[in-house]
């Protein structure tokens, strides 16, 4: 005789008898009895539970852009046009907003605030199964998988504490961070010069700024005669510009994450005041504020003023050409004097044109004030039935003509 089978219990069986789920879904119904102040969804309007992105906009009128999607999209923002296929499991997703609810009553930065919340919302994409249902395994991989798991811990103690999640299941979490808090003085000493450049490659950078930012000549910043073929128009700036950024970066290392490519036109400013009774010169530049705040004088590092002073100066030299042709495309009816600003053509290049500084100009005329036909035989291709035009091929019939002498019926 047979030994009849045990039934197997289901998985919609097992959410029925979970205590887990259950206090998952009594917290998440209660958080979704508050009204949501504050919240409004991308297209602006006062957001819901089913809205995969939303931005809370706090009393201060900080914001903070929240997602609930899943790793469906390789790159995703507020903006994004998010479809149901992008959607994350509701229970999951239902989780994750009520936790966001209680991060953001938080007294922290809303920097923190954002990360706790992304970090949650990466380690339930990563399990792809509710917490509560899935093995401390299960669990500890995907916490394993996460290049940085140590906030993981503030949601890990949000389920135990609304338990939403057994108290016995204590993944492990790697919460050491390489920073100096919590360190000794000497560790923390020892941490900070961790990060600091070795010798040989701040001699080495020293050397490649040297050669692509030449010197002063004579100490005369005047004289930048031996300059103009390294400013030229024609001539690519990756170099003089990555010099530059490292410049910048040792004179004020805290401003190198995001205001640095923003900072605007610009040289070091000085600042002299007598301090017991000795006078003492603080340099300094303005960086921009950002998201309404006011620009900033954000002191730099003494050693670095007469390097950092060389290799804006060489920028701006270099870069005025392009924010010329900024100024054109801008607004092309302006006076040429306008739109050339702090930049002087060659003289070759204005004997050439003899252009009126009152008056308009063209593109091509404007490009060769400024330099971009340099190396070349400054002429345009045009047609045949250009007045002044000039055949160059008997096999392929071309016909050019300079530059300087085209006339507004010409292009």
């Amino acid at each position: 005789m047979s030994r009849a089978k045990k039934p197997e219990i289901g998985c919609a069986e097992l959410n029925t008898i979970n205590r887990y789920i259950d206090n998952q879904r009594a917290y998440i119904a209660k958080m979704k009895a508050q009204p949501l102040h504050g919240f409004t969804n991308a297209q602006g309007e006062p957001a819901s539970w089913r809205d995969i992105a939303i931005t809370f906009t706090d009393n201060d009128s900080k914001t903070i852009n929240i997602l609930f999607c899943n790793q469906h999209r390789k790159t995703k923002n507020i903006g994004t046009c998010f479809t149901d296929e992008d959607r994350l499991a509701p229970e999951t997703h239902d989780i994750l907003f009520s936790y966001a609810l209680d991060v953001i009553k938080k007294t922290t930065t809303i920097r923190n605030k954002n990360t706790l919340i992304t970090s949650a919302r990466l380690f339930l994409c990563l399990l792809d199964e509710n917490v509560a249902t899935a093995s401390i395994e299960k669990i500890q991989r995907a916490i394993d998988s996460m290049t940085y798991s140590a906030l993981l811990t503030s949601f890990i103690g949000w389920l135990h504490l609304n338990e939403m999640l057994p108290k016995s299941c204590q993944p492990y979490i790697n919460t050491s961070m390489k920073s100096a808090r919590n360190k000794s003085g000497d560790e923390a000493l020892e941490a900070e010069q961790s990060k600091l450049p070795a010798e040989k490659a701040l001699l080495a950078l020293g050397a490649i700024f040297y050669d692509v930012i030449p010197s002063y000549q004579d100490g005369d910043k005047e004289n930048i005669h031996a300059w103009q073929p390294l400013t030229s128009s024609t001539r690519k700036q990756r170099d003089s510009f990555c010099c530059t950024m490292a410049a910048l970066g040792m004179a004020s290392p805290n401003r190198i994450g995001a205001e640095q490519a923003l900072l605007t036109v610009q040289r070091i400013q000085r600042h002299t005041q007598v301090v017991d009774g000795q006078e003492k010169t603080v340099h300094y530049l303005n960086w921009r504020g950002s998201k309404g705040y006011k620009d900033n004088q954000n002191h730099i590092n003494a050693e670095m003023v007469e390097s950092l002073e060389r290799a804006l100066h060489f920028t701006i030299l270099a870069t005025e050409p392009a924010r010329a042709l900024a100024r054109f495309y801008r607004q092309p009816n302006r006076p040429l004097k306008e739109v050339l600003g702090e930049f002087t053509p060659s003289e070759e290049n204005m004997a050439l044109l003899r252009p009126s500084m009152n008056q308009s100009t063209n593109l091509l005329h404007l490009g060769l004030l400024l330099g971009f036909f340099d190396g070349s035989d400054k002429c345009v291709r045009v047609t045949p039935d250009t007045k002044g035009a000039t055949p160059v091929s008997i096999t392929n019939p071309r016909f050019i003509k300079p530059i300087a002498q085209l006339e507004a019926f010409d292009m």
